[in-house]
């Protein structure tokens, strides 16, 4: 019923047939009704609403203040009830005046319907400038209502620092929408001004607020992440140990600890769009306090550069992780710095993870079986290794080489002419029209790798017939 209403009423023209339009539109609603779709109370509405709509359509001249009392009856009577779709579709066909001839302030502040705001925008019944002066005038209804995430869905919001200074104001959530910590780093984000970072630095500092969550949020934004990581990392190298602001405030070392922490935690999650950014943030942090030629560091910092480490090596694995996998080209690019002499470390502290890894079965299955292929190789390989450090004269290299290949778990298959029988699985011939199960005499040794049912042939043996056919 409500697809076949909305689509009566978005076809409705002045040029329509009005005898067609309104039985097909009392069909539909009495179809409901019928269905149980609809009350007769709400019925009644729509069978009302219906001739407001077709004056609203047909009737250049009508009165702007009627047609808006009209439509305040049809939405105060009808949302909640009416589905939102139809509520919206109505909105469409209500007419066009002259700019300014209707205030919709208290509709907007009161509506908590982003659709129906964003109809009114389309429809330009109201216009962007026209939320940002309320705004202004009403801010803490304003902050309140589904205008603001309209605003902020459109990247439209023209007054930050108002709402800003609201969001501080108010303790309680928001009823909908974005959550309060969302609108104040959108604020943030829009606010150019150097006296917001301060701003927001402050309001991490206090004891009251959960600095993680906001912090967090943050780096869904890269720019105003790096933004704030540039100012809180200076405000922490320059910071005097023992010094804050209040008694109750956290001092910026505290405050930038946290944030490390967090973006530790967000990297440990896994490769997100989040974790390029905090990956940002650790080679920011790390290149400031590095870099950093005021006196010592203080043991607050220590600590920072540890956290700052901890987290870089996390990075660095995944780095490296994605390497291997040869995944890393189209994917997610973080940032890590390192410092001169760490990367040998780190790269050692990698291959050891990856072979215990390996050892305790840990890891994906291809890069399980390539270490498995490395193993086999290192061992042989380091044996080869080991007899060519040694003098050995050339008549004795072959004898030097079957050693390291028996030690390797390689075993001869016959001996050198031996009598047996033809196998294929173990033999070839060196002639033709040899059957299995005749005779034959080895001409030169197999290899084979294991035993009993995990035997590998590396090498069959060459064998030749030890008699003739009869009549050959």
């Amino acid at each position: 019923m409500e697809r076949r209403l909305c689509k009566l009423v978005d076809g409705l023209k002045p040029s329509s047939d009005l005898a067609s339009f309104r039985n097909d539109y009392h069909e539909a609603v009495n179809g409901g009704v019928a269905k149980g779709l609809v009350t007769e109370e709400q019925s009644q509405l729509l069978k009302t609403a219906r001739d407001w709509l077709e004056t609203w359509v047909r009737d250049s001249r009508i009165d702007p203040g009627i047609a808006f009392s009209q439509w305040q009856q049809l939405y105060e009577r009808g949302y909640g009830t009416l589905p939102d779709g139809l509520m919206e579709s109505f909105l469409q066909k209500f007419p066009q005046f002259e700019a300014g001839t209707l205030d919709w302030s208290a509709f907007i502040l009161a509506c908590p319907s982003k659709r129906l705001i964003e109809a009114l925008l389309r429809r330009r019944l109201v216009r962007e400038r026209d939320l940002n002066d309320l705004s202004k005038r009403k801010t803490a209804a304003f902050y309140r209502s589904a205008a603001l995430d309209v605003l902020i869905k459109r990247d439209a919001l023209k007054s930050p620092e108002h709402i800003w200074k609201e969001c501080l104001c108010q303790s309680a959530e928001r009823p909908r929408g974005a959550t309060r910590d969302e609108v104040l780093l959108h604020c943030y984000r829009l606010d150019p001004a150097e006296c917001i970072d301060e701003n927001l630095l402050v309001l991490l500092q206090d004891q009251a607020t959960d600095p993680k969550v906001i912090l967090t949020l943050l780096l869904d934004d890269r720019p105003s992440a790096m933004r704030f990581a540039r100012y809180v990392t200076g405000r922490a190298v320059h910071h005097v140990p023992g010094r804050k602001e209040t008694d109750d405030s956290r001092s910026p070392v505290e405050l930038l600890a946290l944030w490390l922490d967090a973006c530790h935690q967000v990297i440990e999650r896994g490769d997100t769009d989040q974790s390029v950014t905090a990956s940002m943030v650790l080679a920011l942090t790390r290149l400031v306090t590095t870099g950093f030629c005021g006196p010592a560091p203080t043991a607050p910092l220590d600590e920072i550069a540890k956290t700052a480490m901890a987290a870089t090596e996390k990075v660095i694995a995944n780095m490296l992780g994605r390497g291997e996998e040869r995944s890393a080209a189209g994917g997610l690019q973080e940032v890590a710095l390192v410092i001169s002499g760490e990367l040998p470390a780190l790269l050692q502290k990698y291959l050891r993870q990856r072979l215990a890894d390996g050892a305790h079965g840990v890891g994906s299955p291809d890069r399980a079986l390539r270490l498995e292929r490395y193993l086999g190789r290192r061992e042989v390989i380091s044996q080869l290794i080991k007899a060519l450090d040694e003098t050995v004269p050339p008549d004795q290299l072959r004898r030097v080489i079957e050693a390291v290949l028996f030690n390797c778990g390689v075993r001869p298959i016959g001996a050198l002419g031996q009598d047996t029988t033809f196998n294929s699985q173990y033999h070839q011939a060196t002639g033709s029209g040899i059957l299995p199960g005749e005779p034959v005499t080895i001409v030169a040794v197999g290899r084979c790798l294991g035993e009993g049912s995990e035997l590998l042939v590396l090498a069959r043996a060459k064998v030749r017939r030890n008699r003739l056919p009869p009549g050959e």
